[in-house]
């Protein structure tokens, strides 16, 4: 059994039932946990999504106390985006920030052919191709890795959103596991107080979805708080128990409760191990 409370700062139990949330204990993505040895983390997995991405303010909840508890949790995305049906390109205003090979689905197509509205769970799922560097306004995308640009056809759609999964990591664990997620944000003007959160989902041989307000109701999230323009660079580590034994998926997820806002993540990453 791994001794929790030697070495998680103001963790007073080694009984762990899923349920707490440990304060964040450093700032960026090259922090660490700040007291005590983590031996066995270097059999850690690490994903990582560089690239700028935003949480739609069509997706966040409002600030009162009804639509803040009815928070849903997403992807992020890159948009919104016109479809250019002649050059079959999805185009931004400003630089989309993906990669060739990244993986979107798309919401809000709405005459637009040859490529589908999608979910996260199912898709369907399209590869980003020709998107000449990240600092680029257009991409295209492909039904496989570096395959033929899909033809679009039909009339451009305007408010298109290519979101991204993730990022995620894959452990084959035990019952119990060690999770680390952080992301830079950019919080704007605001009326009242922005929460912004990154969390996770779990599936595979154990699954937990998030849901609801995140700030009381979910043991995994990092909260960011602003009511100015602000930039914030935070992570946190946190034990994950109960587990059922075998191959489990966590996956990022995100949240924020100011109408109107439309929080930006960049630098998102997950990492993590097993702990038996």
């Amino acid at each position: 059994m791994v001794n929790f409370s030697s070495w998680v700062p103001g963790l007073t139990t080694n009984s762990l039932d899923g349920t707490e949330q440990l304060p964040i204990v450093d700032a960026g993505v090259n922090g660490k946990v700040t007291t005590g040895t983590i031996g066995a983390f270097a059999s850690s997995h690490y994903d990582y999504i560089p690239q700028q991405q935003i949480l739609p303010a069509a997706y966040v909840s409002g600030n009162t106390a009804t639509g803040y508890a009815a928070n849903t949790w997403y992807d992020c995305a890159t948009g919104p985006l016109t479809t250019n049906i002649a050059a079959d390109t999805f185009t931004l205003s400003q630089q989309h920030g993906l990669s060739d090979g990244n993986i979107v689905y798309f919401t809000g197509l709405q005459s637009t052919t040859g490529v589908s509205n999608g979910t996260s769970a199912a898709g369907p799922y399209y590869y980003v191709r020709d998107s000449t560097t990240t600092s680029s306004t257009a991409f295209k995308v492909a039904l496989t890795n570096g395959g033929a640009a899909i033809n679009l056809g039909g009339t451009s759609s305007t408010t298109v959103n290519a979101w991204t999964i993730g990022p995620s990591i894959t452990l084959t664990t035990g019952t119990s596991a060690m999770i680390r997620i952080g992301a830079i944000i950019y919080t704007f003007t605001q009326t009242g107080p922005q929460y912004n959160f990154m969390a996770f989902n779990i599936s595979g041989a154990t699954t937990r979805t998030l849901s609801g307000q995140p700030y009381n109701g979910n043991s995994y999230s990092v909260p960011f708080l602003g009511g100015a323009p602000a930039t914030f660079n935070m992570s946190a580590w946190y034990p994950v128990t109960g587990l059922t034994a075998g191959v489990n998926t966590f996956t990022c997820k995100y949240a924020a409760n100011a109408t109107g806002l439309t929080p930006n993540y960049a630098q998102r990453f997950i990492s993590g191990v097993s702990l038996g």
